[in-house]
């Protein structure tokens, strides 16, 4: 592991979504992929960058609501520096279409 990067169990409190456009949809897939993490927990860790005293993650959305209904009080995440995000965010807006997330 590369000394820019660390894996840590995070809270889901402090945890925010960076998506402002991000509408959440309870529906079949939601559920089952809830009944998974019960089951086996989250098997990745969530990609997040330190905003202040909270973590901003910018994928994975579904699944982490998912990770956070079914009762998780911690995930695990991978922290990575806000330039590394940035890069992200530049390689994600490439491909949307509609709106494009903003740079930290």
């Amino acid at each position: 592991m590369n000394k820019y990067m660390k894996i840590e169990n995070i809270p889901v409190e402090k945890i925010k979504i960076g998506d402002e456009f991000f509408e959440f949809k309870y529906n079949d897939i939601i559920k089952s992929k809830e009944m998974e993490i019960k089951l086996f927990g989250v098997r990745r860790p969530f990609t997040a960058t330190k905003v202040g005293k909270d973590y901003v993650i910018y994928k994975s959305l579904n699944t982490f609501i998912a990770a956070k209904n079914a009762g998780l009080k911690e995930v695990p995440c991978k922290i990575i520096g806000n330039k590394l995000m940035n890069d992200r965010i530049k390689e994600m807006n490439f491909h949307r279409k509609n709106y494009k997330l903003k740079k930290i």
